[in-house]
């Protein structure tokens, strides 16, 4: 990843939905534009984790570049957590990635957070 895509990583497929959307909707990123990439630990299968992530999300396993796999964090129960690792839904856009911090800022300045 860059530091110029707008980006979203979650285990949650409802938030990675809810991100597609906004980007979508109310930012008007075309299908195209909108990237995904996965993280999951060296004992889950690849295959499988994209064709996980394939279904909830309702995308083309094809839609998803790299997977990176990262080594077990210790001797935790991540398996029930995380089984299927996390997705990153981005986009390559300076300007958007720039509104998007202006408009944290602002809910910063307004003490929301």
């Amino acid at each position: 990843m860059n530091k110029r895509a707008l980006r979203v990583t979650n285990s949650d497929p409802k938030m990675i939905k809810i991100f597609a959307k906004f980007l979508r909707v109310i930012l008007g990123v075309r299908n195209d534009k909108i990237k995904y990439s996965l993280i999951c630990f060296n004992d889950s299968d690849p295959g499988t984790v994209r064709l996980h992530w394939s279904h909830m999300l309702n995308i083309s396993p094809e839609k998803f570049g790299k997977i990176t796999q990262i080594p077990t964090q210790g001797k935790g129960t991540y398996k029930k957590k995380s089984e299927f690792g996390v997705c990153i839904i981005y986009v390559g856009n300076i300007k958007l990635r720039e509104w998007m911090k202006q408009q944290i800022q602002l809910i910063e300045d307004y003490n929301f957070v």
